[in-house]
This record gives C-alpha cells, structure tokens and sequence, in this order.
C-alpha cells in the first residue's frame, strides 16, 4: 500500500493549505433528520439513515482533523444555510446525505456543489445516479467485463407478461435503493411464476439477479483525479448466504479475512478498478462481489459507503495499522483538487 502512504502523506503535508476551509458535515440521522415546514420530501427508508452512534462515530474521527466544522441533518436546510449564511466563504461538504426514494437521490448536493463551485466528497450527480440503477450499470458493464456480470432482467411495475428465465434461483432487489431495502428471500423460478407477488418497493421496477453461492466480499475504492487505489478486498461473514434487508438493518454480520489467493486478491482488485474508472466514480466507493465456482461476479455498487467502524473501510485501515482519521483527511483533500475550477490560491495543492 506505498500509493496510500504517499496520498496520505500528501494530504498531511498539504493541510495547512486548505484547512482554513470551513467544513460541513451533510449527513441524515434518524434523530435529527426532521420534516421542514413547507416542504414534502419524499424521505428514504430509515435504513439509509445514520444511528446517532455511527453519526458519533463518523465525527469522532473528523474532529481529530481539527477542521472548524459544521453538522447539518437535512439537504433543503444545507442549500438554506449556504445561500444566507455560507455563500461568501470558502466551504468543504463532507457529503453523507442519501434522504430521497429515487435514482437521484443522492445527487442533488453533488450537482448543487458543482453548479456553485463548492468542494465536496464523494461523485457526481451523474455518477451518482448511474450507480444507483443496477440494471443500468449492469448492461452497460456487461459490454467490457460480461464473465462478471450476473444474469440479470428488469420487471417493470406494467409489465403483464414476463418471459421468465431458466437459471434458477434469483434475488428480487429494488433497482435504485440501497442498504439491502428490499431483499429477503431466495426464489426459485422452477417454483416461483406469479408476477403479482413481487412488492414493488416504492413503485419502482425490481431486479431479478442470479442467485449465486458462494462467500461475498467488498473491496473499498479511494480515488484522487482519476488515479484509484483499491484496498484489500474484505470478506462478510453472516449466518445467511446473502445480506438481506433485516441482516443489513440489525449489523448482523462481520468482516473477516479474505480467504482468497494472493493472485485472486490482486485480481479483484484490478477488476474493482476498471469498474471505477468505467462509471467515473470520484473519491470513494465501494464495490460488493460473489466469488462463486472460481469466478467474481459484480453484486452491488455504492457510491457513498457507510464509513462506521462497521465498514470495510474501516477493517482495511485498522489491518493496515493506519490511524482511520487519515481516510477522512484523504477525502477532504482529494475533494479540494477533485474541485472543477481549482481556486488561484490553491494551485499548487495538485503539485
């Protein structure tokens, strides 16, 4: 990992040339995400939501950057605040908003920080909203990494008349959420022939993707002006052969040591890092495999993973020996020269 090392080392020599930035941490909590007056926001599924001790736990590890920081619990309140109170300064968004139940979602402050020229962690709106729709993705990427790609159909809420597959087993999952919403069961399509039976979460198409045995692994992304460094990938270990909705909510389950050979690992990751350059993804990002019958193939992607101590961020971090506060300096910094118009002062920031 000598390429972390220099980035991080980098952003530490840096720092004193872009702390002076005021830093806004933009996150949804369960606690303290309200309903304002005068708005009807369509709110994403409580899972998506932040408890109060893995938002403590985010800024815990922020605070010990130092930076003067700001916590705001709602994107319409940011946007508010920014336009009365923060548009003469010079801001940082530490961007961990995902409130919404659509593909764009999670891209309205992304594309509000690019149309004001505002520094922010994580991709953009397009990116953002490409990576949110799996079937999308998935036949895009199935053009340059098709032995990856599981089978994989689309049902749309009119469809009447669906030409079922032959392979099997399958998961029903919502096209555009994350956080596992939705999924919780295995069906079998030599069983299973009744379209009216599949719950349409948020009246939105549902994915039909291969069932695949096999161990599940993440593998963390970290990006800098389109360099990547993929870090180890890391293995899940839970009591069910996939992550359902209920298992992602309740945290029930663990990261363990890759069982793979060194050659698999290294392969994962170059296949980790071609996906990430092919949909553009910026900073950070995750990306979720099945390692079945000696192959991987490409089960999720996440443009804004959760950064908790329950992350595979954070094993990666703690395995590699390296303080975790280093990978929110990392993300503060690439986001200042991620930046589309770098500011005169701040030129030499990507010498």
């Amino acid at each position: 990992m000598n390429k972390l090392n220099e980035w991080i080392n980098e952003a530490i020599s840096s720092k004193l040339l872009y702390q002076h930035k005021k830093l806004i941490v933009l996150a949804n909590t369960r606690k303290n995400t309200k309903i304002i007056d005068g708005f009807k926001i369509n709110f994403a599924n409580e899972i998506e939501f932040f408890s109060e001790n893995e938002f403590k736990e985010i800024t815990h590890y922020i605070r010990k950057l130092n930076f003067n920081t700001t916590n705001i619990f709602n994107e319409i309140e940011f946007i508010e605040q920014y336009i009365s109170k923060y548009k003469d300064d010079e801001i940082i968004v530490f961007n961990l908003a995902r409130n919404g139940i659509k593909e764009g979602k999670k891209s309205l402050i992304p594309s509000f920080c690019d149309l004001l020229n505002i520094a922010y962690t994580g991709s953009n709106a397009f990116t953002i909203s490409l990576c949110r729709n799996k079937y999308i993705y998935s036949m895009f990427l199935v053009n340059f990494i098709p032995e990856h790609i599981p089978k994989t159909y689309k049902i749309s809420c009119k469809i009447q008349n669906f030409n079922f597959p032959k392979f099997g087993k399958f998961i029903v999952k919502p096209i555009a959420e994350s956080g596992s919403i939705g999924v919780s069961n295995v069906l079998d399509f030599s069983k299973y022939q009744d379209l009216a039976k599949i719950n349409h979460i948020n009246n939105q198409p549902m994915l039909l993707q291969q069932y695949l045995n096999g161990d599940e692994y993440e593998v963390p992304i970290i990006e800098k002006n389109g360099e990547y460094i993929a870090l180890n990938p890391v293995l899940i270990s839970s009591t069910e052969s996939f992550l359902s909705e209920k298992i992602s909510k309740d945290n029930n389950f663990i990261y363990v040591k890759s069982k793979l050979t060194k050659e698999d690992n290294e392969k994962l990751k170059q296949i980790s890092i071609k996906i990430a350059s092919l949909l553009g993804i910026k900073s950070y990002g995750r990306i979720d495999y099945k390692f079945n019958e000696k192959n991987f193939y490409l089960i999720d992607i996440a443009c804004s993973p959760y950064l908790t101590e329950h992350s595979s961020f954070y094993y990666n971090f703690i395995d590699l020996g390296i303080p975790y506060e280093h990978l929110f300096l990392l993300l503060i910094y690439h986001s200042v020269i991620n930046q589309r118009t770098v500011d005169p002062k701040e030129e030499n920031l990507d010498s």
